[in-house]
């Protein structure tokens, strides 16, 4: 597909087969142009550019993988793409040809990061039941089947009964994702994938995430040094050396670019850690900085069939052209085209994506053929968060009582100190109550008293809001729920015990 075009190219879905239940979403081109991100060292330092105006697009149905050595800016730049980074950024970023909205863009988008942040005493089903509940509307159909169809893809289900602290580490990173998919984001942001996983894990991950992408969806994630048989398994590379561009296209044109480039990759050589190699500047700095000019800093974008860059604009058009003229039997225009990226960046706001069967799976049917839909709901779309601050702060108040509940460690603990201190107290202040002599041994009764009330109330949040800081960083960025309905939830729940102990 030519992206700088105006041109609307519709073509037909596929039947749906899996998670046709979940809600109806657009599907998402990104595009940013001329991105710098510099952070300060201090005054003695100054500023430090990370991103130096670098181009992208990321189209939706495409596994896009980001690359680079440590420091080359990857992580920077997906926390950008994300907007979780906003501060010390310049540049344009747009969403189907439009300047992208933060706040939409973010419910349009999940961002999934490296850690698996899970709630270690809920069991799969009940993590699903509670996503539903904040994600999808309150009234929404069918909840129950949303949760079971993603986990019977996911294969989950068999373990809907397993605490989420008893998974494995793929089961993790599996579930973390099924949570995000409760709501169907057209985008999904990944920051190493398949950090800490074995390399069967590995595959069954990047597997999964190649057929979210088969869905219509737009999948991007920075990955460190994949396997060859990782590698080959994303659709498009996008590789960073010392905050700029090196190369982007398709994962299986970049060992005849770079061969293009004086560049030759060993017969023998894993095609990821070469071009790791190549932007560390093994094979000398010079190349880097030819790579980068090349490849316009991302401006230019190396599809499959032709040569490079050197393809101008007008004989792209040209092509588009002749393949409507051919009643648009062209389709494999999007795999022989090499993109430019205008400056205007004109994206066409219309796309739609096709939805067909896995080519490397001999046509199994995809995850999901539900994605597509011509627009979002402008009413819902209007929403900052799916469910009212009132039902997030009662679903989060039942969350936070179930975790007293089941957190023995904690409770007893607490029990416990209330219990022993009520008796150092009162062998220590027996029978004086009466005694005039004794009024300041009362008035330091009362006070101690008042302390340790206090500093035993803030004990649950000193203990356990650091545990919990990761998972509230991560659904409050995807948009479950606002800040204020959690403290509030958090607040009232640890009500009951304190009133339990008073009396």
């Amino acid at each position: 597909m030519l992206a700088s075009t105006g041109t609307a190219v519709t073509i037909q879905p596929a039947s749906q087969t899996k998670m046709a239940n979940l809600p109806k979403r657009p599907p998402v081109e990104l595009a940013f142009r001329d991105l710098m991100y510099t952070v300060s060292e201090g005054r003695s330092k100054g500023p430090k550019t990370i991103l130096k105006s670098v181009s992208g697009l990321i189209r939706p149905r495409e596994l896009t993988a980001i690359m680079g050595p440590s420091g080359a800016g990857k992580s920077s730049l997906l926390n950008i793409l994300t907007g979780y980074k906003t501060t010390g950024m310049s540049g344009s970023i747009t969403v189907n040809g439009a300047e992208r909205n933060l706040s939409h863009f973010r419910k349009q988008s999940c961002y999934i990061m490296q850690d698996n942040q899970l709630h270690a005493n809920l069991t799969v089903l009940e993590a699903m039941r509670l996503a539903a509940s904040l994600k999808l509307s309150k009234d929404h159909p069918d909840k129950p089947g949303i949760i079971r169809d993603i986990l019977e893809t996911l294969s989950l289900l068999e373990h809907e009964n397993t605490m989420t602290s008893n998974l494995s580490g793929g089961q993790k990173k599996r579930l973390s994702i099924a949570l995000e998919l409760i709501n169907n984001p057209p985008v999904m942001f990944f920051d190493e994938p398949t950090s800490g996983l074995d390399s069967s894990s590995c595959y069954q991950c990047i597997k999964l995430l190649k057929d979210l992408s088969r869905g219509g969806r737009t999948i991007v994630c920075t990955i460190h040094q994949p396997s060859a048989r990782l590698f080959e398994m994303f659709d498009q590379l996008y590789t960073l050396a010392e905050g700029q561009c090196i190369y982007q296209g398709n994962t299986s044109q970049l060992v005849p670019w770079l061969s293009s480039r004086g560049l030759e990759c060993p017969s023998y050589h894993n095609p990821a850690s070469y071009i790791i190699e190549v932007s560390c500047g093994e094979y000398g700095e010079n190349n880097v900085s030819a790579l980068v000019t090349a490849i316009g800093n991302g401006q230019h974008d190396i599809r499959e069939g032709k040569p490079w860059p050197e393809v101008k604009d007008n004989n792209q058009v040209a092509a588009l052209q002749n393949g409507e003229k051919n009643g648009g039997q062209n389709s494999n225009f999007a795999k022989t085209t090499t993109n430019y990226l205008p400056k205007d960046s004109n994206l066409t706001a219309n796309l739609q994506v096709v939805v067909q069967k896995d080519e490397e799976t001999n046509g199994a049917p995809n995850v999901t053929a539900s994605l597509l839909e011509p627009s979002m709901d402008s009413k819902e779309a209007g929403k900052r968060y799916a469910t009212s601050e009132w039902h997030q702060f009662w679903i989060i108040l039942q969350r936070a009582l179930l975790f007293s509940r089941r957190d023995w460690t904690l409770m007893y603990l607490r029990l416990f100190a209330h219990i022993l201190v009520g008796f150092l107290i009162g062998a220590l202040y027996y029978d004086i109550g009466n005694e005039g002599s004794k009024v300041l041994s009362n008035l330091g009764f009362l006070f101690f008293n008042m302390l340790f009330l206090m500093y035993t109330s803030m004990t649950v949040t000193i203990l356990s809001f650091p545990l919990e800081m990761p998972v509230l960083l991560k659904e409050n960025f995807n948009r479950w729920y606002s800040l204020r309905s959690y403290y509030l939830a958090i607040t009232i729940s640890d009500i009951p015990f304190q009133v339990k102990i008073f009396l």
